[in-house]
């Protein structure tokens, strides 16, 4: 125990203060983003549907409807991904009193042990040791990583995303891919929107009459300019995460090989990026689409895994 934890231990007050204060500041990133998605809407609203369409009714009707679409599935999937709990690791992976001294005094976990205890365990450390976590007393489930700002272990650990203040894993990654998705969606739809009144400005022809004569613009330009720069990033974000999903790997598989008890084919991987892709969204089905349960498929801790044949 560190000197800090000791002195919370001791003073409570301080303790549960200093909890409250950290709430906040990992909540700020969270109230960041939904100010400036409701932000957005507003001036896209306020001076882009009701004053450049204001003598054409039909065109206001389909590009609002269509931004209000991309809006409404970008924020819905923004709060799945924020409000899905994490799944707790079963209790059957719970290390007792007496198991967890043996570990803290530098004992090891034997496959035998694992065998007795029939846990689901395919994965092993690069040291070939039984991955276990000391601060929640379990073992480790495979794919199963400890987030030190959540304070547990995590089924399926993706990351944790202060953006969205919440780790991403088994409970909400799709949901998090879907707001990537969707994200990308109504950020292209803000550009293409105020690119032609941008561009004319920015060449010196503005077809309104100005920037003088438009209610907001400089809201709009700043919306714009920000929609663009947030565009190239969310894209690169929802590239690399496609590849993850089309491979079944989380990000953490992504930049560091997993270790089996015997050789595998390819991993957690499935034969086809069908099943890889089900593995994420479910059975195929019009809800890969939207932010609605039950996400990824399984329960969180049993992956089914290919094996060599020579080790069959």
């Amino acid at each position: 125990m560190t000197t800090a934890m000791k002195f919370l231990e001791k003073y409570p007050k301080v303790a549960s203060t200093f909890e409250c204060l950290r709430g906040f500041v990992l909540f700020i990133p969270v109230i960041l983003v939904t100010f400036l998605m409701t932000w957005s809407f507003y001036v896209y609203n306020t001076y882009y549907i009701l004053q450049f369409f204001a003598d054409a009714p039909a065109t206001k009707i389909s590009v609002g409807l269509l931004y209000h679409i991309a809006f409404a599935m970008m924020i819905s999937s923004y709060y799945m991904t924020w409000s899905t709990k994490n799944t707790p690791v079963p209790p059957v992976f719970a290390l007792s009193d007496t198991e967890l001294t043996t570990l803290n005094e530098g004992g090891q976990i034997s496959m035998q042990f694992l065998r007795a205890r029939q846990f689901p365990i395919l994965s092993r450390t690069a040291n070939g040791e039984v991955r276990y976590c000391r601060a929640c007393a379990i073992i480790k489930p495979d794919r199963a990583h400890h987030c030190s700002v959540c304070r547990t272990c995590v089924l399926k650990m993706d990351h944790h995303c202060p953006w969205v203040g919440n780790c991403v894993g088994w409970h909400n990654y799709k949901f998090f891919v879907l707001f990537l998705a969707w994200t990308f969606v109504y950020l292209s739809i803000v550009v293409a929107s105020f690119f032609p009144f941008m561009s004319s400005v920015f060449l010196g022809k503005p077809s309104t009459g100005g920037p003088s004569k438009v209610d907001g613009f400089g809201s709009i330009m700043m919306v714009f300019l920000l929609a663009c720069a947030t565009s190239i990033s969310v894209f690169i974000l929802l590239v690399f995460h496609l590849y993850l999903v089309s491979t079944n790997r989380t990000t953490l598989e992504g930049f560091r090989r997993g270790h089996f008890v015997r050789p595998t084919k390819s991993g957690f991987q499935r034969p086809t990026v069908f099943q890889n892709l089900e593995q994420v969204f479910g059975t195929y089905s019009l809800r890969w689409v939207f932010p609605v349960g039950p996400g990824s498929a399984g329960d969180g801790y049993h992956f089914p895994v290919e094996f060599s044949d020579e080790y069959l």
